[in-house]
């Protein structure tokens, strides 16, 4: 409640006519407002003094400096509100801040972990090879682009040794090569190596595979 709504509700306080929640209100404000509860006073000191004056209640009127007094302590209270907002502006913006430079502090000096090479298997054991450019009624291999760290089961009765696997375009020679030893393992010669497929585009090229020397053998493939 307001000093003003406490004046306009103070004939309905003296016939106790107000409803028990606004009376409440009442009762709030003029326990913690010392002109109001001045104010209060005068008016009930008008009302004893009403018959003398032969003046009804009802006749009194508030004086117009208690108006000028609610004024000028609402303006105070504003000023106060206003000044405590700028005292404390500066600490908040140092905290803002801080705040950033300590993420700034954690960004350049915190090594985030790289992701490492994803694992692959190529298995070229059923494929059907083809030379230059040549083409292949078999689905594409499929690839990541990534780094790799690529096993490729080489065909039937290709043999250990060294290798060299590479991806090239639809027309063109390989722009992305590897090389490593072929092992037999469990029967099947295999060759493992690390291919960075990063700075390749997505779409359809060729997996080349060849011993070192040799010519080179495609299969269709496709980075996704």
């Amino acid at each position: 409640m307001t000093c003003k709504e406490f004046a306009s509700s103070i004939t309905g306080y003296l016939e106790n006519a107000l409803p028990p929640r606004q009376r409440a209100d009442f009762d709030d404000h003029r326990a913690g407002c010392t002109n109001c509860q001045t104010y209060l006073e005068q008016m009930n000191q008008l009302i004893r003094a009403a018959p003398a004056l032969r003046q009804e209640p009802d006749e009194i009127r508030v004086p117009p400096r208690l108006y000028d007094l609610l004024a000028e302590k609402r303006r105070r209270a504003s000023i106060q509100r206003q000044s405590r907002r700028r005292a404390y502006q500066p600490f908040v913006i140092a905290g803002i801040a801080i705040v950033i430079l300590a993420g700034l502090w954690l960004y350049r000096t915190h090594k985030f972990p790289k992701p490492g090479p994803v694992a692959v298997t190529i298995d070229l054991t059923q494929r059907v090879r083809t030379r230059g450019f040549g083409q292949s009624p078999q689905p594409p291999i499929e690839l990541p682009r990534a780094k790799l760290n690529l096993t490729v089961e080489m065909p039937i009765g290709a043999l250990p040794g060294k290798y060299e696997v590479g991806v090239a375009p639809e027309h063109g020679s390989p722009s992305v090569t590897a090389a490593g030893t072929a092992a037999l393992i469990n029967q099947v010669t295999t060759l493992r190596v690390m291919l960075d497929l990063t700075k390749l585009r997505r779409g359809s090229y060729r997996l080349a595979v060849r011993p070192v020397s040799w010519d080179w053998v495609y299969y269709p493939l496709r980075i996704k």
